[in-house]
């Protein structure tokens, strides 16, 4: 029995209840399948997110809890319950049992996987056969899971991710410098990190100050021209590679030093391009 009480947020509680269910039938393998149809197939809940690597469903937020529930003594290696735990961390409503025991009584049929993939993927497709013009994108990650991120620079055609934080890392899973390289290598996207074009932790002290926030955007404006051979590297990777994004946190590029980017650029004399904000 573990001794101490967990808080489990429902996504994990979701994760557990299926291996549980499962049990030894669980793999590496197929472990991210049988949760991809039960979450946007069976149950339909979006418990988890997905993006397409190697034409296969891979959470990487799943991968990042299976490996919390290891580290906590939970479960093993192998999928194996290892440990006692109260009924709530595997807890589901009426609705997402029944889908979970349909899951487990019909298994995964090629024809439905299928079906509800190319459903997934549906979007992403679409646009890519739209869209192929040298764009300027910008995307910050808060409110965002990294299946959710990843998918949106997919859908847009992204070659090219150019990190504008100072220091690349976060708190909040995938996101970090390393987490976020290595993720994006899974489909495919390229990582830049220029810190030269980010702020300084010391600079971003007390931003929740809307006062302190507008004058620090201000200040970093100024700054621009003495970054102005590192923002001509940014666009000779965007000349090359036609579809690039610069990233930082805020979600609103207004209130991100990336917007500040984006307007000096423009304003290049070699600068045709279009500017997007996701």
């Amino acid at each position: 029995m573990t001794s101490k009480r967990i808080n489990i947020p429902h996504r994990m509680r979701v994760l557990l209840a299926l291996i549980r269910k499962f049990r030894d039938q669980v793999t590496t393998e197929n472990m991210q399948a049988l949760l991809f149809m039960y979450c946007h197939y069976y149950a339909n809940n979006g418990a988890y997110h997905f993006i397409p690597v190697a034409g296969k469903p891979i959470s990487l937020q799943a991968q990042e809890d299976y490996r919390w529930f290891v580290k906590k003594g939970l479960l093993s290696n192998d999928h194996e319950v290892i440990a006692e735990f109260p009924k709530s961390y595997a807890q589901l409503d009426i609705f997402e049992e029944a889908a979970l025991q349909q899951l487990k009584k019909y298994g995964i049929k090629q024809v439905d996987y299928q079906q509800a993939w190319d459903s997934y993927t549906s979007c992403i497709k679409q646009e890519s056969a739209i869209n192929s013009h040298h764009i300027l994108y910008t995307i910050g990650y808060e409110g965002r899971g990294i299946e959710e991120y990843i998918n949106t620079l997919l859908l847009h055609q992204i070659a090219v991710l150019c990190d504008v934080r100072y220091t690349p890392f976060s708190q909040k899973y995938g996101f970090s410098g390393s987490d976020l390289q290595a993720a994006l290598a899974l489909v495919n996207i390229q990582y830049i990190h220029m810190p030269e074009l980010g702020v300084s932790v010391e600079q971003r002290r007390n931003m929740e100050d809307s006062h302190i926030h507008y004058n620090l955007l201000q200040k970093y404006e100024q700054s621009l021209p003495q970054k102005s051979q590192h923002l001509q590297t940014l666009l000779s990777v965007l000349q090359k590679h036609r579809r690039i994004a610069i990233t930082c946190f805020e979600r609103n590029y207004r209130a991100c030093h990336r917007s500040k980017i984006a307007s000096w650029l423009a304003q290049h004399k070699a600068f045709e391009y279009k500017i997007e904000h996701l």
